[in-house]
């Protein structure tokens, strides 16, 4: 049974309106305005585990996931696929990229945006009836590729993000 590196995790999720990075863990966006999502990841293996687990998180079969959870109107979670992983990314990498947080010492991945997630009345995020905002909880879960000598899976839920009526 292959093995988790016990120092891998979700670092943090950001969302963006319009480009804008919202700050999380609350991020609250306009109705009929969209929002994407980018996740990273950090790794602090030792130096002879980092290449098994960057192709983990880079091979095929790799995927991130969002699910949306609405925390008034509850039902099911809207899901929504995440892009590619890329990484480990260079420091220079990480001081270009505009929504990078600081890091602890080790490797750093981040997924791809997502596509728009809309919201409004034809969005996948609708305003419950009645209600001047709605509010979903985004569980993160990350999956590596499978078939090599290291698991790598982990999740997170500390984003929230709440649509209102402008």
């Amino acid at each position: 049974m292959p093995g988790q590196p016990s120092d891998f995790s979700v670092h943090t999720v950001i969302p963006t309106e319009e480009g804008a990075p919202l700050v999380p863990p609350l991020s609250i966006v306009e109705e009929n305005d969209s929002v994407k999502l980018r996740a990273y990841f950090h790794c602090g293996v030792s130096a002879l585990a980092q290449p098994i687990v960057s192709s983990a998180l880079t091979g095929a079969g790799a995927k991130v996931e969002y699910f949306f959870q609405d925390l008034q109107a509850g039902g099911n979670p809207i899901k929504v696929s995440g892009g590619a992983i890329t990484g480990p990314l260079t420091p220079a990498q990480i001081a270009t990229d505009p929504l990078a947080p600081v890091f602890p010492p080790g490797d750093v991945y981040r997924s791809a945006d997502t596509a728009a997630i809309t919201t409004g009345a034809a969005g996948m995020l609708k305003i419950p009836a009645g209600s001047r905002a709605g509010t979903w909880r985004v569980l993160t879960l990350i999956t590596g590729a499978g078939g090599g000598p290291i698991a790598v899976s982990a999740f997170d839920d500390n984003l929230i993000v709440q649509v209102v009526t402008p």
